[in-house]
């Protein structure tokens, strides 16, 4: 039976003595011996159920499922030389499960015990995902075999400040050898504005670039066509790629 000690001692009390002050200072008095009185009368039913707990196989049966949440079971051996075995199903602490059973077996009584495997399994429930799918990449590294070698350097003019324009080669992938390319420039009517110039994209780069002064040129609005061809790697390939370049038209002031 849960004792209410404030509203005991109050009553308690003589009556000359049930003032405000006097009520309110024996509550004071009282508030930790209240937390201690119901943090007691929590670990009473646990205690209660040790008590109870006996050697008997039914008993520590329960007494087991109930503390390390598992299933058990208990056989009773012959006595020679184990009186009886207790098999666990899944993962249990041992050190636990051993203080558990010395705690309630009968004295002299030798056992065993035996622990299982433990299983996983999960699932999702309840996802309500617009999509999911799940996109998985690979990356070969090394080892080009699988797709067609091919590097495409793409020559582009890209207009600067004033009358400069730079001539800028991008390549598709990093090259793996010097690549040098002969670039010509022309103007819409197929006159020459450049003669054959160079520019090389090296080694473990993917890009290059070279500045050009067209300040001579009147060259508003026209459309500047490019003539590239691969210089090296010699063949237009290495032991790596084959290399190809290709004229990208760019349109002068733009």
């Amino acid at each position: 039976m849960l004792l209410n000690l404030f509203t005991y001692i109050k009553n308690s009390l003589p009556v000359r003595l049930q003032r405000v002050v006097v009520i309110e200072f024996v509550r004071a008095l009282l508030q930790q011996l209240n937390a201690v009185s119901d943090r007691f009368h929590l670990l009473v039913p646990g205690y209660r159920y040790r008590i109870n707990a006996n050697a008997s196989v039914i008993s520590l049966w329960h007494h087991i499922r109930r503390e390390l949440d598992v299933d058990v079971f208990i056989a009773e051996l012959d006595g020679k030389p184990i009186d009886f075995l207790v098999e666990v199903g899944g993962f249990v602490d041992e050190n636990r499960l051993r203080t558990l059973i010395d705690s309630y077996k009968l004295a002299g009584k030798s056992y065993v015990f035996r622990v299982g495997a433990v299983e996983y399994t999960a699932s999702f429930i309840g996802h309500r995902c617009e999509n999911i799918g799940v996109d998985y990449q690979a990356k070969f590294i090394e080892h080009y075999c699988e797709d067609d070698g091919i590097v495409r350097i793409d020559v582009v003019v890209v207009p600067q400040t004033g009358n400069d324009y730079e001539i800028v080669l991008t390549a598709s992938r990093f090259v793996r050898s010097n690549t040098e390319v002969a670039i010509e420039i022309f103007d819409p009517h197929g006159t020459m504005l450049f003669g054959e110039f160079y520019v090389t994209i090296a080694s473990g780069n993917i890009s290059a670039s070279k500045m050009v002064d067209f300040s001579e040129f009147a060259l508003a609005g026209a459309l500047l066509r490019t003539n590239s061809k691969l210089l090296s790697p010699i063949n237009g390939s290495d032991e790596y790629f084959n290399y190809t370049v290709r004229d990208v038209r760019h349109r002068y002031g733009q």
